[in-house]
């Protein structure tokens, strides 16, 4: 089969046969993805080694039945539950007796393709945005976190890491709790939200090609307790205008303009804050302290140069915060802190990691 740049370079991308092929493209952790969503007796229907394969993919508690069955034969064999039809028609007569079968069953036979077909807008995207994993099967995995069912789960996943979720969830279960998370990126901190059972969830993000991102996951994973916002968050939109069980910054203070007021909308729209980021030291970033008045105290901060990237800020300068000030900054406004972690890993951005949970 071709690349999908090879067709899109050769303008065959509309074919029929690629379309189709790209579509059952014989992907298994697509296969799986797309159906352990559904639930009840599911039967495959096609050619015996295709859907035994099939089978073979599929773990659930609910069996899985196979009827061995090709567009020559002359009968449409009945089944219980839903149906799956395993099998890409070739030809005009194939053709007729796939819609034949599928109209006879009336809604209970669906075509593999139109189950698989979505999880497809993945890998497009993949090829023109950057993601937090590097290739569709990890993709995949990432974004089936978010049906985990509520168990913890290993935090070295991709470039962002989500261990500090399930610490966050042995302080604060989220389990039924109303969530907002700000520059959730393509939401891999989203799918480990939603697997603990935050709901509802409202992301509010800034960044163009990370609102794409998330549409699609919520879209084809079918999150509809998710609620996508595209603002610019240093500012408070409609969604600041509820307030929420709990308030989730992971990697986001330090991409503003103006941290301080950023710090100062969270604590107003929960008693439960987790924030997470680089805090600035002597060392790092090696641009001078500037001391910032605001709310009659007075706090140290550093500017530094933003790159352009899918999990940078929107402007070309950001500010960080030193970690104690800002332990200081939210107990001064009446809450309770609990360091989660206070890590020392120099790169490129700082040195000092803090993650907190402040609580009132």
């Amino acid at each position: 089969m071709q690349s999908q740049q090879t067709r899109r370079a050769s303008g065959t991308g509309n074919q029929p046969e690629d379309f189709l092929n790209y579509a059952f493209h014989n992907d298994g952790d697509a296969i799986i993805a797309a159906l352990k969503q559904d639930v009840g007796p599911m039967t495959l229907v096609g050619p015996k080694q295709v859907t035994a394969k099939i089978a073979s993919l599929i773990a659930q508690s609910d069996p899985v039945h196979t009827i061995d069955w090709s567009p020559k034969d002359e009968v449409f064999p009945p089944f219980e539950g839903q149906g799956i039809l395993c099998l890409l028609p070739q030809n005009l007569a194939d053709w007729a007796a796939a819609a034949s079968y599928v109209e006879k069953m009336d809604g209970r036979l669906t075509p593999l393709w139109q189950k698989i077909l979505r999880f497809g807008l993945f890998k497009d995207l993949m090829h023109n945005f950057e993601y937090n994993v590097k290739n569709f099967d990890d993709l995949l995995q990432l974004y089936a976190r978010s049906d985990h069912g509520g168990k913890s789960m290993d935090s070295g996943f991709g470039q962002r890491p989500v261990g500090s979720i399930n610490a966050l969830n042995d302080i604060i279960p989220l389990d039924g709790k109303s969530v907002i998370e700000f520059g959730p990126s393509d939401g891999n901190h989203t799918a480990a939200l939603l697997s603990l059972g935050a709901n509802p969830l409202t992301l509010v993000e800034g960044r163009g090609e990370n609102v794409v991102k998330l549409l699609v996951a919520k879209w084809v994973m079918g999150w509809d307790q998710v609620e996508v916002n595209y603002d610019n968050f240093q500012i408070p939109g409609i969604w600041a205008k509820r307030r929420y069980d709990v308030v989730y910054a992971h990697g986001v203070y330090y991409h503003c303009q103006n941290p301080l007021i950023f710090l100062d909308m969270l604590a107003s729209l929960g008693d439960s804050i987790f924030v997470g980021g680089w805090c600035a030291t002597d060392l790092k970033p090696s641009t001078p302290w500037t001391n910032v008045d605001y709310g009659g105290c007075s706090y140290r901060l550093k500017p530094y140069s933003e790159s352009h990237h899918f999990l940078s800020g929107l402007d070309k300068t950001s500010w960080m915060m030193d970690a104690d000030e800002m332990i200081e900054f939210f107990e001064r406004r009446g809450f309770a802190v609990d360091v989660i972690s206070r890590t020392s890993a120099v790169n490129e951005l700082g040195e000092t990691f803090l993650r907190l949970l402040a609580r009132r």
